[in-house]
């Protein structure tokens, strides 16, 4: 037997790799929602909306978290609501397990400086 052995990331590694992904659905979605905007068919914010919902409908759930962190990163509104649906994902790794805890407090935080003005 041939098997190709995979390196085993540790969770410092991972949360690179999971970073990288973050920015990298957060400049999508910004772009999707700028021409959206550009070209008249729904505000900035909507379009963000959008975008997310259809992410979120597609993916598994590291995809899901990691549009999770995404949309806490662009200030969107649905970003609470996802919360609920990565809890459990939150359990597959370490890794995913911080980076719902950092964008769990993150979400709660801007939600408490919001609600004090």
């Amino acid at each position: 037997m041939n098997q190709e052995l995979t390196p085993t990331l540790t969770p410092i590694q991972e949360l690179s790799r999971l970073r990288l992904e973050i920015r990298a659905v957060s400049k999508r979605a910004h772009r999707a929602a700028m021409r959206a905007s550009r070209n008249g068919e729904s505000s900035y914010r909507d379009a963000l909306r959008a975008y997310y919902n259809g992410t979120v409908q597609m993916a598994d759930s590291r995809q899901r978290m990691v549009a999770f962190a995404s949309a806490v990163e662009m200030h969107s509104d649905l970003a609470a609501g996802m919360a609920v649906d990565c809890r459990a994902t939150a359990e597959e790794s370490a890794a995913l397990g911080a980076l719902f805890w950092a964008a769990s407090r993150r979400l709660h935080r801007r939600a408490a400086i919001t609600a004090m003005r």
